[in-house]
């Protein structure tokens, strides 16, 4: 993914929504300075990130079930959080700059469905 100028891009999986999910992804940056996130339950009025700025290859995972979402880092639990106004939404992997540009190596990004939600 490659980005010019204040800005950012999504990639989703297009007509599933996910009320319960786990989400992998691995990047590998190239140059600039820029975000790779992982935005669950987007709406047309709101949705929740999980923002990184790699500075080398990572895998982070999302986990969102019920309320609670947890985020774990090169396999270890970085942030916790809870919001029980969670909603059914998509499930994207945005990337933004944060000065000129960004360039980023998509290595993997998955997501499975937990509970058959």
């Amino acid at each position: 993914m490659s980005l010019q100028g204040k800005t950012f891009a999504a990639i989703g999986i297009a007509g599933q929504e996910f009320d319960d999910f786990v989400a992998e992804v691995r990047v590998a940056p190239i140059k600039g300075d820029g975000y790779v996130a992982v935005q669950s339950r987007v709406g047309t009025t709101a949705y929740y990130a999980v923002r990184v700025l790699p500075f080398a290859e990572i895998v982070f995972t999302v986990v969102q079930r019920g309320p609670g979402l947890v985020v774990y880092l090169d396999g270890a639990e970085a942030a916790r959080a809870s919001d029980a106004s969670l909603a059914r939404g998509r499930v994207e992997l945005a990337f933004g700059t944060l000065a000129d540009s960004f360039q980023v190596q998509v290595r993997s990004f998955r997501v499975w469905a937990l509970s058959g939600r």
